[in-house]
């Protein structure tokens, strides 16, 4: 996938068309069901995008986590016994940092000196014409392709 900043670096190397001759279009990507969002707020779920943890504001030992938004506003958020908070932070996440610190988890974090990688699996033919990775658990992401 190209993204607006490739295609920005591709044009100011002068390639972008001679690249973009080469390439599918991709509108957009689906990472769940669309359906998943609505039934989990109807079901009374807050959900929150844009938020960063911060750990000087946050107190895990008085249940209370602190959020900052994009416009500088903090948020509280005071935990009971059944809240769950779902930190989709990535590597280096500050929710996994501020749970160690508080003694609720220990981890081991080995960061990698490159990027997102992509691995392409070749179709197999197999003799029955079922599908060549067989039924292993595993993620598999389709990508178009010109082949």
């Amino acid at each position: 996938v190209l993204t607006r900043r490739g295609l920005r670096f591709a044009e100011m190397l002068g390639v972008k068309e001679q690249l973009l001759s080469h390439t599918v279009p991709v509108y957009g990507r689906t990472m769940h069901d669309l359906n998943v969002q609505d039934e989990a707020e109807k079901a009374g779920v807050c959900i929150h995008f844009d938020r960063t943890l911060s750990l000087e504001d946050t107190s895990l030992e008085d249940r209370r986590l602190c959020f900052h938004d994009s416009a500088g506003g903090k948020h509280f958020v005071d935990l009971s016994l059944n809240t769950a908070v779902v930190g989709c932070d990535g590597a280096g996440s500050r929710l996994r940092h501020a749970l160690s610190n508080a003694g609720v988890l220990t981890f081991t974090e080995e960061m990698i000196g490159h990027g997102y990688k992509e691995i392409t699996f070749p179709a197999l033919s197999t003799s029955d014409g079922s599908w060549g990775l067989g039924t292993a658990p595993l993620v598999k992401i389709t990508m178009p392709s010109r082949e």
